[in-house]
C-alpha cells in the first residue's frame, strides 16, 4: 500500500485525473522518480483508488516530448523550468506556440502514461499534438500548401493502382 502525503494542489490534480511527479523512497530507503495517476476504475478493498506509477524506467521525459513542440516559453531557461516544474505538479499549463509568424495560446498538461502530453484551444477543447507539432515542421503558409497537394497526388495514385479496392473502412477514412 502506497501511503502519500500531497500538497492540496497534487491531490487536486489527481482527483481531476491528471499526473503528478513525485520522489518517491522504496523498501530500502533508495529514492526513485515517479509519475503517479490515480485510476478511477480499479479500489482497493476499503473503496480508494488505486495508483498507477510510471518511473522512469518507463521511459516518459516530460522535457524531451517538449521538446518536439514549438513552444515558445522553452527558449528562455527560466520559463522553461516553470513551465516543467508546473506539469511536475500535474497542472494544466498555458503555453504560447509560434504559428505562421503570429503567437497563439494553448494550454498543455503531463500524459505520462502514453508517453506524451495533451493540447487544448483556449476552450480547452481537444486540439490534435500533429496540428501543433507540424507548425515546427513548416516555417510558412507556403510550405504547408506546397506540401498539401503532393499529399493528394499520392492518395489519387494510391487509389489508381489499387481499384477493386474502392471501398475504406472507417479507420482508414478518419486517419486521413
Amino acid at each position: 500500500m502506497i501511503r502519500l502525503r500531497l500538497v492540496n494542489q497534487n491531490a487536486f490534480n489527481l482527483l481531476e485525473g491528471r499526473s503528478v511527479f513525485k520522489e518517491m523512497v522504496n523498501k530500502e530507503g533508495e529514492k526513485y522518480n515517479v509519475w503517479l495517476k490515480l485510476d478511477f476504475e480499479n479500489s482497493d478493498q476499503h473503496v480508494n483508488y488505486k495508483i498507477k506509477q510510471f518511473s522512469d524506467q518507463y521511459g516518459f521525459n516530460l522535457e524531451k516530448t517538449l521538446a518536439n513542440f514549438p513552444i515558445k516559453e522553452l527558449s528562455d531557461p527560466e520559463q522553461k523550468k516553470q513551465l516543467l516544474s508546473s506539469l511536475e505538479k500535474g497542472n494544466v499549463q498555458q503555453v504560447t506556440v509560434k504559428q505562421d509568424e503570429k503567437e497563439a495560446k494553448y494550454y498543455i498538461e503531463a500524459v505520462p502514461q502514453f508517453k506524451n502530453i495533451n493540447v487544448y484551444d483556449q476552450k480547452m477543447q481537444m486540439v490534435r499534438r500533429q496540428n501543433i507539432q507540424d507548425f515546427k515542421v513548416n516555417e510558412g503558409p507556403g510550405e504547408r500548401e506546397g506540401q498539401k497537394p503532393a499529399k493528394k497526388q499520392e492518395q489519387k495514385n494510391d487509389a489508381d493502382d489499387s481499384q477493386p479496392k474502392q471501398k475504406q473502412s472507417r479507420k482508414r477514412k478518419l486517419s486521413v
